[in-house]
Order: structure tokens, then sequence, then C-alpha cells
């Protein structure tokens, strides 16, 4: 059951139908510093990265694709990665440096664990 609403969660939002109002191109865009988790995980457009602006940050996305933010519990992901479920998937993982700083990494899913792709990839 829990397999089941995993998958139509991540269909309708998937589906879900985008308001997006921005240009459809990779672009640069400045925002207060204090935001950028809220704009990492509440913007349509998918963010690269950002700067290390202390008042404002210039955050890098794509606003030609729509992305979406999931929440996933682990032992569910493991799951359904060995049963071959999640072949294929495009995801970008937010990493917690030992500096204190935040930094994104884009991954791809395969048949024997995790690829690291560019930007460019994830947006293909």
């Amino acid at each position: 059951m829990k397999k089941l609403m995993l998958c139509l969660g991540l269909l309708a939002a998937i589906a879900a139908p985008s308001s997006n109002a921005h240009a459809c191109a990779t672009n640069t865009y400045s925002s207060g510093a204090s935001t950028t988790m809220d704009q990492l995980y509440k913007s349509e457009c998918a963010v690269y990265g950002w700067d290390s602006g202390l008042i404002t940050k210039n955050f890098t996305a794509n606003c030609c694709i729509t992305s979406v933010w999931i929440r996933v519990n682990y032992n569910d992901w493991a799951a359904l990665h060995a049963a071959g479920k999640l072949e294929g998937l495009r995801y970008q993982r937010v990493i917690n440096n030992s500096d204190g700083s935040t930094s994104i990494g884009f991954r791809k899913v395969n048949s024997t664990g995790f690829t690291v792709i560019s930007s460019e990839d994830f947006s293909r």
C-alpha cells in the first residue's frame, strides 16, 4: 500500500500543471541570502546553484523544465531501487558540506547504484 501511495504521489507531482512565469532559459536571478532554501525547495525552476553573497545571492536556474521536491522514506527508496523501479530517474540532492555550507549535486539512478551527472544532463 505504501508503494502504491508513493507511486501515486510521484505521478501526481509530475503531472501537476505548472504556472511557470519565468522565461524558458538557464538564467541567473538575484534574491535575498536568507531565502536560499526557499528558492531551492519552492522554485518551479530547477535551481542549479548560487553564489556566496552575504546579503543577496545570485541563483542559477533552468526554467525550461519544471522540477518538484518529494520526500521519500529511505526504506521505500532502497526497496524500489533494489527492485529496479527507479532506473533512469534523475534527481537533485542537497549536500551539507563539512564547512557548514550547502551545495547541490545531480545524480541518475542505474542498476548498480548512482551516476553523478551534470546540471545540463539533469535538464534533458
